[in-house]
């Protein structure tokens, strides 16, 4: 039950946020725009980005002669699709940036995003000044990280699948660093996340993201890869 409340919902509702990744806001149907400021690091790193998959060659076979827009909206279902490939080591470093996302959003729509339920219009809403923001090193490990997930589906490589006493694991040391008196209602609100309400869904999440990030190792990459990589990322709990 932990394993399709505590990733699948988050994975399902992390899925629109690749087209914040890749910026492919277009201003017309057929025309891609950088959705961020030109003085910042995210406008730069999202211009290398664009052109890296319109000149990506690998991505030939998989996209054929799409459109621009087409080409980088396949990147992301390939981004998608590869992030359970990854290493722990880059998952770690992309946690804190979604994480930062999922912490700009009001109580309202922070609970729709972990449901399900938050349109990707509103999602880029918060999605895009957070990206923009970024110092050159986040905007960098944003983009880069793309990059490996992208390589990672279209090379093959072997999916890394979490065991499910590690997540668990995870999942309990993130309990244990809670006061005493929020460490039980903290797990079954975990277990019925999909059915909390969203404030208690907020909450919850929040919690997984803010505490999963600064556990030590190897309990950091068990949360890492067990709020980012979906199902096909662990073994059911």
């Amino acid at each position: 039950m932990l394993g399709c409340c505590a990733s699948a919902a988050l994975w399902y509702c992390h899925r629109p946020m690749v087209h914040a990744t890749v910026g492919a806001r277009a201003s017309t149907a057929k025309a891609w725009s950088n959705p961020f400021r030109v003085s910042s690091p995210a406008y730069r790193e999202a211009e290398e980005y664009h052109k890296w998959i319109l000149n990506n060659k690998k991505m030939d076979s998989v996209v054929g002669s799409e459109s621009d827009i087409d080409r980088l909206r396949s990147a992301g279902q390939l981004m998608s699709k590869g992030m359970p490939r990854l290493p722990t080591a880059l998952l770690e470093q992309y946690l804190p940036l979604v994480g930062r996302i999922l912490a700009s959003m009001n109580t309202e729509n922070c609970g729709d995003f972990i449901h399900g339920k938050l349109t990707t219009s509103k999602l880029m809403d918060y999605a895009y000044p957070i990206i923009e923001s970024f110092d050159n090193n986040d905007a960098k490990t944003w983009f880069a990280f793309n990059r490996s997930a992208i390589d990672a589906e279209l090379d093959t490589y072997p999916i890394i699948v979490l065991k499910n006493t590690d997540a668990m694991q995870g999942i309990l040391m993130i309990a244990k660093s809670l006061p005493d008196s929020q460490h039980k209602s903290f797990m079954s609100d975990l277990a019925a996340l999909t059915k909390e309400s969203n404030d208690k869904a907020c909450t919850t999440a929040r919690i997984l993201f803010y505490k999963g990030e600064s556990l030590p190792e190897p309990y950091r990459g068990y949360i890492a890869r067990l709020l980012l990589t979906g199902n096909e990322g662990h073994e059911p709990l």
